[in-house]
């Protein structure tokens, strides 16, 4: 049989192994309270989901597209951000002109008086 939370075999009979019981007894837990257990994978499931060994090469090809990735959305959000301050400058400005006392009103200067 094995550690309900560690997997380590133990005597039939038992739920946890010494180590694992001096651990919980260090944080009681009043009866009927429902405790969530590590899920861990059967007995040789472990060494199928193995991580795959990466070589450097691999390793740096990976991080140069991850570093072109980064670089293009930069300059996309860089182009997007000038955009917009230009929208927002000529905004402004053409507002801010507007505003102007006598903008409204145009002088006719063809019928002037010598």
């Amino acid at each position: 049989m094995e550690c309900l939370r560690c997997g380590v075999e133990i005597d039939s009979g038992k739920t946890f192994c010494d180590d694992c019981t001096q651990q919980m007894a260090k944080h009681p837990v009043a009866p009927g309270t429902p405790v969530l257990l590590p899920v861990r994978p059967a007995a040789g499931e472990k060494a199928a989901r193995k991580r795959e060994e990466r070589t450097p090469a691999q390793t740096i090809a990976d991080l140069q597209r991850m570093i072109r990735w980064l670089t293009v959305t930069i300059a996309i959000l860089s182009v997007l951000l000038c955009a917009t301050a230009v929208f927002l400058l000529h905004t402004l400005d053409a507002q801010a002109d507007s505003n102007r006392p006598g903008r409204n009103y145009t002088v006719d200067t063809h019928n002037t008086a010598p």
